[in-house]
């Protein structure tokens, strides 16, 4: 080797040290920004509705209550999740924080876990722009108190164990695939959905290779056949769940709309995805259009992009599944059950850019812009009626009737205690059509497991309260309101925003009101 190739290669090197330096530095930045957001966000937001019944279950006194509670409806899951959090609770407290703090962990090992997967075969750039998009993607998972980031952690833990067997098959690493995936399932029902999508890549492989793999499918036999532990949960929550379904107006029907929302979402959830991938496509072009030379992959990367595409394939095809059981079994589709295919649109976009080399170089200052776009977050709240703004319009002792269901568990859990104690949900006559009775089912069923919960008989409320307020969203599918105005019983009194305040019309004809 000449003086003049051994200097063009300790050239290379340095370039390469100092670019690999860049990198790890710039992505480091993007994830002290992250968390430090998601801290920030999940110490300052309340509790949203579905949060609210999280928490409610996870402070109940004991395990045998939690299930008897998640029986009677409390929730639509297994109790894997609640169990887990209630010990937790006992040593980190239940305040949001730190009750949101292990969802953050979980979207962080999520994170790691796909990088993994994709640095082996599409290198380390296009794996840290990736996981930029796939943090984004999941930041709302990772700031709430829901199974949700810790189902989609173990479809990441289960996707790098399936992608290592391909290299290495070590039994181990069967028993492992089969027990996290029971592990999610004890987590989320939906969950199960998982075992069809992994039995896809099998089956892509065995028609690739003509390679049956038997402890693999074993593996996934054993991990389905989990479900059958959660029978006598499943069949009491379908029947609660059929009385929500069976409405016209139900928020989570399966349609065809709902399943292209939902991929648009997974691939370009806002503004900041959106801008990332326009970037790189706009650096992907502007290589091109110069005419610079494109990354050439070694051969064993080569090698192993068979078995990556097909875990790309299948776990992009994760909505299709579940929407297509929903339509058939459940009746039921939400994005919440299908965000483990953000792994998938994430490095199916990473994979797109990646031969570009002005792309690679820029990935850096890719990640700095991910990391200034989470610093503008500002996180959603669910809880419209939770501000002072409208507390103001309320003054004196009377009732507050919250005529949206989606707003009664926030205000029961974070309301001042003032107007907590004037707080009621009215359920109205079983011949009373109630748009999408979702929320006012799960009310009174937490009545049930909860007496002490401010829901009345609408008619035995109006008989003891002449004077009263109601206050309802622009947004809200719930029928309460709308009742009461057709009999003439309140009329609008102000607004804040979105949300609608009302007083009962018998009582602004009397005087003090």
């Amino acid at each position: 080797m000449t003086e003049i190739e051994l200097k063009h290669i300790n050239t290379e090197s340095a370039e390469n040290k100092k670019s690999n330096r860049l990198l790890t530095g710039s992505f480091c930045v993007f994830l002290v920004c992250f968390v430090g957001v998601a801290i920030r966000s999940a110490a300052g937001t309340p509790f949203w509705m579905d949060e609210v019944l999280s928490v409610w279950v996870i402070r109940l006194a004991s395990l045998s209550r939690i299930y008897s509670a998640l029986a009677h409806g409390a929730e639509f899951a297994p109790p894997a999740f609640h169990w887990a959090l209630h010990y937790y609770s006992k040593l980190a407290g239940d305040s949001p924080l730190a009750l949101r703090l292990p969802s953050i962990a979980a979207v962080l090992v999520t994170s790691a876990y796909s990088f993994a997967v994709f640095r082996r075969i599409l290198g380390a750039a296009p794996a840290v722009f990736a996981c930029c998009l796939l943090l984004k993607t999941l930041f709302p998972f990772a700031v709430q108190v829901r199974p949700y980031a810790f189902v989609v952690c173990c479809f990441a833990v289960a996707l790098c164990l399936w992608d290592g067997f391909n290299r290495s098959e070590d039994r181990w690493r069967c028993v492992l695939l089969g027990l996290v995936l029971a592990v999610a399932v004890s987590i989320h029902f939906y969950s199960v959905l998982f075992i069809p999508c992994f039995g896809l890549m099998e089956l892509i492989y065995l028609s690739r290779t003509r390679r049956f793999r038997f402890t693999i499918w074993l593996a996934l036999v054993a991990a389905g056949a989990s479900i059958l532990l959660w029978l006598p949960l499943i069949h009491v929550l379908g029947q609660y769940n059929s009385g929500d379904t069976s409405s016209p107006a139900y928020y989570a029907k399966p349609t065809l709309a709902k399943l292209i929302r939902v991929y648009r979402d997974l691939a370009f959830p806002g503004t900041p995805n959106i801008l990332l991938v326009l970037t790189a496509l706009g650096l992907v072009a502007a290589g091109r259009l110069w005419g610079l030379p494109v990354f050439k992959r070694d051969e064993k990367r080569r090698d192993g992009e068979r078995n990556f595409w097909i875990s790309i394939f299948a776990t992009a095809l994760l909505p299709l599944i579940v929407f297509l059981f929903s339509l058939v079994v459940t009746k039921t589709f939400n994005e919440r059950y299908v965000i483990g295919a953000a792994i998938g649109m994430s490095g199916l976009l990473a994979a797109g850019f990646r031969d570009s080399l002005v792309f690679r170089r820029a990935v850096p200052l890719l990640a700095l812009l991910a990391a200034a776009l989470l610093l503008g977050h500002r996180p959603y709240y669910f809880g419209e009626f939770d501000r002072p703004a409208v507390f103001r319009h309320l003054p004196g002792p009377y009732p507050i009737v919250l005529a949206d269901g989606v707003q009664f568990f926030p205000l029961a859990e974070s309301a001042p205690p003032d107007i907590r104690s004037r707080l009621v949900y009215l359920t109205l006559p079983p011949d009373v059509p109630v748009g999408d009775p979702s929320n006012q089912h799960q009310i009174e069923r937490w009545k049930a497991i909860n007496p002490q919960l401010p829901v009345e008989d609408i008619s035995a409320f109006l008989t003891s309260h002449p004077k009263y307020y109601v206050m309802d969203t622009r947004s809200s599918d719930d029928t309460p309101a709308t009742y009461l105005l057709k009999g003439h019983l309140i009329q609008l009194a102000d607004q804040s925003g979105d949300v609608l305040i009302y007083k009962s019309r018998l009582s602004s004809e009397t005087a003090g009101w």
